[in-house]
């Protein structure tokens, strides 16, 4: 997703309300940013047992775990009130 982010004009990355991230590869790397799009449109769950949000892209229970622990609903939240602002 990162890639396919950076890779938008500027006018299209304009048009996007929010980002939901989840297993940010590069969350460790970039500090829980994404260069170049606004971190208050951007939202990172990444769990301390997700061995992808270090880089490695070691999948592991922590990865498989974000539709049982909630995150899912509160990015779907955060989504929802950044289309109705």
């Amino acid at each position: 997703m990162l890639n396919a982010v950076q890779e938008l004009s500027q006018a299209q990355r304009n048009n996007i309300d929010g980002i939901a991230f989840y297993g940010y590869t590069m969350n460790e790397q970039l500090n829980g940013q994404l260069p170049g799009f606004p971190s208050d449109k951007l939202q990172v769950f990444c769990r301390r047992d997700d061995g992808v949000c270090g880089g490695r892209l070691v999948v592991t229970a922590g990865h498989l775990a974000y539709g049982r622990d909630g995150t899912i609903e509160q990015g779907a939240q955060f989504l929802i009130s950044k289309m109705n602002a």
